[in-house]
């Protein structure tokens, strides 16, 4: 049975709080973090949180880099926001910016979020020429294989972006190439 405590003659569920503690913890920080990270910043035992992250993973709201094997906020965290609020109210901000995206390139625009080494469209505003590209909402593709991913691959060391390339018809010479030009 789950431990719980009094608060204000309320019963609080411990593991749900400190799973709520551990994610505030990931989302303040704003960058991949280590397990002994959070074990120093919220002082709970090492087995509790890796558990509670393993939970969160599972769920979608805590990722973790298969590279340095840090964590970091998951993409549920941006869907069950979404859920929350109107869509057209999210995307009245972003797409005015695809489109003069669109407007200057003359190419469909994408927005993307990172997910566990995958690049994910979530959004996009297309080209109006009769020949374009079209990527479905929703869409993952691999990080390397994409102008997005290479973004959030840009500042990856030799060593971090080895994985990366293992699935696909990249090579680590190549995409080194690629990510040096863009920077």
């Amino acid at each position: 049975m789950e431990q719980k405590s009094k608060n204000n003659g309320k019963d609080l569920i411990k593991s749900v709080q400190k799973s709520l503690k551990i994610l505030k913890y990931i989302i303040e920080v704003n960058e991949e973090v280590t397990l002994s990270d959070i074990q120093k910043a919220l002082d709970y035992n090492v087995s509790t949180i890796h558990h509670l992250l393993k939970t969160l993973i599972e769920e979608g709201f805590v990722s973790q880099n298969k590279t340095t094997k840090k964590y970091y906020i998951g993409p549920e965290i941006f869907y069950t926001w979404l859920r929350g609020r109107r869509p057209d109210n999210y995307f009245s901000r972003v797409i005015p910016i695809l489109k003069e995206c669109v407007d200057i390139t003359g190419e469909t625009t994408n927005l993307f979020i990172r997910d566990n080494g995958e690049a994910l469209c979530i959004t996009g505003y297309e080209s109006p020429k009769t020949l374009r590209a079209f990527l479905k909402i929703g869409r993952r593709i691999p990080l390397p294989c994409t102008a997005a991913g290479k973004a959030f691959l840009i500042n990856h060391t030799t060593e971090e972006l080895k994985p990366f390339i293992k699935d696909t018809t990249k090579d680590l010479k190549s995409l080194e190439e690629e990510l040096r030009i863009s920077k």
